[in-house]
C-alpha cells in the first residue's frame, strides 16, 4: 500500500511539471493565434472567427493547466508555510475543472458549426457564404451551451492531498443531478462529433460520386476543382476535428466513467493507487491538441497561412540584421 502511495505522489509530480511546460507552449502558441487574427483585417470574417473560437478554447485550458501546475508545485514544497494551501487548490482544481470541460465542449462545438459551414458550401446551388452576424449568434451559443454543462462538475471539484493536491470529483449526492451532469456531458461533447462525423462521410461521399461523374464525362477543370476544394476546404478541418476529439475526448470519457462509479469506494481507491497511468496519459493526451492545432490552423485557412510567413520572413530579416559580424562592425565604429 505505502509503495502505491509513494508512487502516485512521484508520478504526479513529474506529470506536473510535464503539464506546467505543456500548458506554456499552449498559451504562448493560441495567444499567437489570436494576436494574428485580432489584428489583421484580413482575416475578420466569419470562418475565421470560428478558428479563433478554437484558438480562445484552447488558450483556456492552457492557462488554467498553468496556473494549476505552479499552485501543485508551491502546494508539494511550502505545504508546512502556507496554512490556506488545501482551500486555494480546491479553488485551482474548480477552475481548472471549469476551463477543461467548458473549452473541450466548446471545442466539439465549434468543429461541429465549421463543419455545418463547409457542408453548406458544399451542397448549396448558389455561392454559400456565412454571415458575420450569424457567425456571432452561433458563438454566444457556443458559449452559452459550454458554460452550462461545466458549472455543476466544477462545483463538486476538489483537491486531494493524498494523491499529490490533483483535481478530482466530489461525490455527487444527488440522483437528478447526477443525470443531469452526465446528459449534459453526452449532449455536449459527444453527440457533436457524431453528427460532425456523419456530415463529412456525407461530404465525402458527394465528393466521390460527382468525381465520378465527371471522370466519366471527362470534364477535368470540374474534376481539378473538385480536387482543390476537397484539399483545402476539407481534408484540413478533417484533420482538425479527428485530432482534437481522439486526444480530449478519452480525459472526458474517464472523468463521465469516474462520476458513474464515485459511489463505489473500490472502484475510487483502485483508480487512485494502480490505475493514476491512465488518467495521466488522457490528461497529457489533452494537453496536446492545444499544442498542435494552432500549428494545424496553417492547413485550414490559407489567408491565416499568408499571414504566419509573413511573420516568419519578417523575423527571419529580423535577426539576419544582427549577425555576428554585423555587431562586430557596429562595435568597430562606437
Amino acid at each position: 500500500m505505502n509503495n502505491s502511495v509513494n508512487y502516485t505522489a512521484e508520478y504526479f509530480s513529474n506529470s506536473g511539471n510535464i503539464n506546467l511546460i505543456f500548458g506554456l507552449l499552449g498559451c504562448i502558441l493560441n495567444g499567437f493565434v489570436c494576436y494574428i487574427i485580432g489584428t489583421h483585417r484580413s482575416l475578420r470574417q466569419p470562418f475565421n472567427y470560428l478558428i479563433l473560437n478554437l484558438a480562445i478554447s484552447d488558450f483556456l485550458v492552457s492557462l488554467a493547466v498553468t496556473l494549476n501546475s505552479i499552485l501543485n508545485y508551491v502546494a508539494s514544497r511550502y505545504v508546512d508555510k502556507l496554512f490556506s494551501i488545501v482551500h486555494t487548490m480546491n479553488i485551482s482544481c474548480k477552475f481548472i475543472i471549469f476551463c477543461s470541460v467548458s473549452s473541450f465542449s466548446s471545442t466539439t462545438l465549434t468543429l461541429l458549426a465549421i463543419s455545418v459551414e463547409r457542408y453548406l458550401c458544399f451542397t448549396a446551388e448558389h455561392q454559400h457564404k456565412m454571415r458575420l452576424s450569424t457567425t456571432r449568434k452561433v458563438l454566444l451559443l457556443i458559449w452559452f451551451l459550454a458554460l452550462s454543462s461545466s458549472v455543476i462538475l466544477a462545483y463538486y471539484g476538489r483537491a486531494d492531498k493524498e494523491i499529490g493536491y490533483d483535481c478530482c470529483f466530489g461525490r455527487i449526492k444527488n440522483l437528478w443531478l447526477l443525470i443531469l451532469c452526465i446528459t449534459l456531458s453526452i449532449l455536449i461533447t459527444i453527440l457533436p462529433i457524431l453528427m460532425m462525423s456523419l456530415l463529412y462521410i456525407q461530404i465525402g461521399y458527394r465528393l466521390q460520386t460527382q468525381l465520378q461523374i465527371s471522370t466519366d464525362l471527362g470534364d477535368a477543370n470540374l474534376i481539378r476543382n473538385r480536387k482543390k476544394y476537397l484539399r483545402q476546404s476539407v481534408i484540413a478541418i478533417i484533420i482538425i476535428s479527428v485530432f482534437t476529439c481522439s486526444t480530449g475526448l478519452p480525459f472526458i470519457l474517464l472523468h463521465i466513467i469516474f462520476i458513474i462509479e464515485q459511489h463505489n469506494l473500490n472502484f475510487v481507491s483502485s483508480y487512485y493507487l494502480h490505475d493514476n497511468f491512465l488518467g495521466g496519459t488522457a490528461s497529457l493526451l489533452f494537453l496536446l491538441s492545444p499544442i498542435l492545432n494552432p500549428l494545424l490552423y496553417n492547413l485550414a485557412s490559407s489567408q491565416f497561412r499568408s499571414v504566419v510567413w509573413s511573420y516568419f520572413f519578417f523575423f527571419c530579416n529580423y535577426s539576419s540584421k544582427f549577425t555576428p559580424e554585423r555587431s562586430t562592425k557596429l562595435q568597430f565604429t562606437r
